[in-house]
């Protein structure tokens, strides 16, 4: 807490007030005179804030690349252009590569070489799993995708239900009522749909059979037998022994992948239980705030719109966590299907049927399908590295969610211990005259960044995201945002400046209040209780504080009953 201005002592008072009574009787003489500057105390909004500036971003980002050797044909897109996902970004001269397929056709066909086999039982599995990545049926891709979609919808509600009560269209208590308990009903329902979720996936994880890798334990098995068989009359470097290595190799490498996999897929069923238990807990707070409603006040207006502002916040972090959950869904759905399709190469490359000519074929088959470089994503396309003529390297494009921002920044390891997660941010950029947003602190890094040469920095600082609430903004990617983070904030509270308090003579908390007498106005010494306080102004409150009192400002030779002159308008203003 500041340090309070010490009351003067009662023997200069004395003086003073001797002073006061000359000037008193001046005063009435010369009533134009003002001799003492108030201000009516009213309520008001008290912030504390943190200033910083960071980099606006994407919040989906993808950089595409190609392990392809054949020069660029042509170049379909430029920066700034729109795509879809799927949509071609440039094609590869692929004519040698044709021809090679002719003729490697030509030999099988030549040598009756069936190219028509069986499929293996890990072959039928990978394309199984493909087939339903193609198709849009994988069941925890649709089942995020489906979160994400209420999530979007939530938040869609909540950025709507924040923005009426901002422009005072507040529902009537009735509406209120029924949306409250409709979105409570919404999210007891998806919480229940994450309970089982989570119970199904952890059933599953608990009763792994491991039937993927049966027939590599089975491998592993048999070459031990035989190791075991000729172990006294083989060398270390000796085939059975070598086998045993490489088959027990494989075996645990497909068995890490399956447990790491099988993890991931719990921690995500669990992140979405979490998300839906917050969304639950938010909901039951939203309908009993909206019971408590009384009557339509100024108070219960700016509280109304706070806790529509609570709402928004958690609709923004639970979007945000179901945007993880999805991308955590397909990056899993992507490497259950590399895992399948090593397996399937596998079981292709040892099957009797399949000849080397065919193998031969596929990987050119292969190489033709890639040569067609895809947008992985929907964005807006803000790199071109790719060439016409020239051999692909390095990122050839970037495609980027213009749509959906973010704003990284840096934190001083003095102020990070302020901030938490949902923080309301106020974004500003020096580029967009006059334009202000909203955002809400997404992301906290939990160590602090790291220097060039892999270590802390001298003067720790943190990593953080912002994301942005506000929607059709004009913030570009790579613009400095100006930010202020609000890391205290009290509404409908009396706020003086904090020069107007001082202390008495035991080392209480005062104001100086201007009391109406019958000869005019005299100083009264008002305690209060000091709460909040921000780099200019501080909470009161105590008995007797009401609206509109007058307040005086200079209470450098003021005490208890000192006379007073205040400007009669001023008084006037403050009566009202």
């Amino acid at each position: 807490m500041k340090a309070r201005k010490i009351i003067i002592p009662v023997s200069v008072i004395a003086g003073v007030a001797v002073v006061a009574v000359a000037i008193s009787a001046l005063g009435k003489a010369a009533s134009a005179t003002v001799y003492a500057d108030v201000t009516a105390l009213e309520k008001k909004t008290l912030q504390n804030a943190i200033s910083l500036t960071g980099t606006v971003e994407s919040t989906n980002l993808n950089r595409v690349f190609s392990s392809q050797n054949y020069p660029v044909e042509s170049v379909n897109v430029e920066i700034g252009d729109t795509v879809k996902k799927g949509d071609i970004l440039c094609t590869l001269n692929t004519e040698e590569l044709q021809n090679q397929i002719l003729q490697q056709q030509a030999v099988i066909d030549s040598n009756n070489i069936n190219s028509e086999y069986q499929l293996s039982d890990a072959e039928k599995r990978y394309q199984d799993a493909l087939d339903k990545s193609r198709d849009g049926t994988d069941t925890v891709i649709v089942n995020a995708e489906q979160s994400l979609e209420n999530a979007k919808l939530t938040l869609e509600k909540a950025e709507l239900d924040y923005n009426n009560a901002l422009e005072g269209k507040n529902l009537d208590s009735e509406t209120q009522l029924k949306s409250a308990e409709l979105t409570l009903k919404s999210a007891k329902e998806d919480l229940a749909y994450y309970q089982n979720n989570y119970n199904e996936v952890k059933e599953t994880v608990d009763s792994e059979d491991y039937y993927a890798i049966r027939a590599e334990k089975k491998a592993m098995e048999d070459a031990l037998w035989e190791r075991n068989e000729y172990k006294m009359i083989l060398p270390p470097d000796s085939e059975p022994i070598k086998k045993y290595n490489d088959a027990k190799l494989a075996y645990e490498k497909v068995k890490k992948t399956i447990d790491d996999a099988n993890s991931e897929k719990l921690d995500a069923a669990q992140q979405q239980l979490t998300a839906a238990e917050k969304a639950v807990e938010s909901a039951e707070i939203s309908l009993q705030s909206v019971l408590d409603t009384s009557e339509s006040t100024e108070r219960s207006r700016d509280e109304t719109v706070q806790n529509f502002k609570s709402i928004l916040t958690n609709a923004q972090v639970a979007y945000e966590n179901a945007v993880n959950n999805y991308n955590l869904a397909v990056k899993e759905s992507d490497a259950s299907l590399a895992s399948l399709k090593v397996s399937a190469e596998k079981e292709r490359t040892l099957s009797t049927v399949n000849d080397s000519q065919v193998i031969i074929l596929e990987s050119y088959k292969a190489k033709l399908e890639d040569s067609v470089i895809k947008a992985p994503a929907d964005g807006t396309v803000t790199s071109v590295g790719a060439v016409e003529g020239s051999i692909p390297s390095g990122v050839l494009f970037t495609v980027e969610d213009t749509e959906n921002l973010k704003i990284t920044a840096s934190v001083s390891e003095y102020d990070i211990t302020a901030f938490e997660l949902g923080m309301p941010v106020t974004i500003k950029s020096d580029a967009i005259s006059g334009a202000e947003y909203d955002g809400i602190i997404s992301k906290i890094a939990p160590t602090a960044e790291k220097s060039e040469t892999g270590g802390s920095q001298a003067a720790g600082t943190f990593a953080i995201e912002i994301s942005v609430l506000s929607k059709d903004t004009e913030l570009l990617i790579g613009m400095t945002a100006k930010l202020s983070v609000i890391t205290e904030e009290k509404t409908d509270v009396y706020g003086v400046m904090y020069d107007i308090i001082t202390v008495d003579e035991d080392g209480n908390d005062i104001i100086y209040i201007a009391e109406k007498t019958n000869g005019g106005y005299e100083a009264k010494a008002l305690p209060v209780t000091v709460g909040m306080e921000t780099d200019f102004e501080a909470e009161i409150s105590g008995e007797g504080l009401t609206g509109g009192m007058l307040i005086l400002t200079d209470n450098t030779t003021l005490y208890d009953g000192a006379p007073v002159f205040v400007e009669e308008n001023t008084a006037s203003e403050g009566d009202e």
